[in-house]
């Protein structure tokens, strides 16, 4: 399986964010540039999750606060059952998108997770 569509979908989805959230795949950080697929091993079997923070610059006694993460898990079966990756990644974009309109960085739990399955990308 190629692991460039990573790359493809990461590009994708960050306009949907501030300029400085801060985007890890699998723990490696993402700060915008291309990922160095060659690194991260989570495509030759698992789910590839996408952990995204930001800060909040709402606070004035807490000008360092974090954003709730979000924890976006496309399930292996997902990806496996991708057939154009370029349609998913769009497919992919537009359920952030819908998400993030209803999403409160500032207040829940610390993580918020959005599974991603295959009905979602086909």
């Amino acid at each position: 399986m190629t692991k460039s569509f990573v790359n493809e979908w990461l590009e994708v989805i960050r306009p949907l964010f501030l300029t400085d959230a801060i985007i890890e795949l699998k723990g490696e950080e993402y700060d915008g540039s291309v990922v160095d697929t060659n690194r991260i091993e989570p495509f030759e079997g698992g789910d590839v999750i996408f952990e995204i923070r930001w800060k909040l610059e709402n606070n004035q006694n807490r000008p360092n606060k974090r954003s709730r993460s979000i924890r976006i898990i496309i399930e292996e079966e997902a990806i496996d059952d991708c057939v154009d990756f370029k349609i998913a990644g769009l497919k992919l974009k537009e359920i952030i998108k819908i998400k993030l309109s209803t999403f409160n960085p500032d207040d829940g739990p610390p993580t918020e997770e959005w599974k991603i399955s295959t009905d979602d990308l086909t």
